[in-house]
């Protein structure tokens, strides 16, 4: 079983998101969404993704319908937590950003 599976185990619209950095794309076309309705066919698109050299993002809401908003989530297994870390992020290390975590 792999994590997309268990993070969406119910009936709802998968949200897979890809980014491209190509500057010859306006900034307002970078981010696109694309919906599923199956765990199988959202891993599909995130390595097709992920193949054409794209960032790609899982959104870990299930959704009613083709929107991220939070009236359209029917579920969330799941609280995911961002931690930045490296040259010019709030924390040097992942260690670091991990204690600032448990010290919050």
């Amino acid at each position: 079983m792999n994590m997309l599976t268990r993070l969406w185990p119910g009936e709802g619209f998968r949200c897979i998101a890809r980014y491209t950095r190509d500057e010859n794309v306006p900034v307002h076309k970078r981010m696109r969404n694309s919906w599923h309705e199956t765990t199988d066919a959202a891993l599909e698109a995130a390595r097709r993704y992920d193949a054409a050299g794209l960032d790609v993002y899982f959104c870990p809401s299930l959704f009613s319908e083709k929107s991220r908003k939070q009236q359209a989530a029917v579920s969330t297994n799941s609280i995911p937590i961002d931690l930045d870390a490296g040259p010019g992020k709030p924390h040097a290390t992942y260690k670091a950003a991990l204690g600032a975590l448990l010290a919050w």
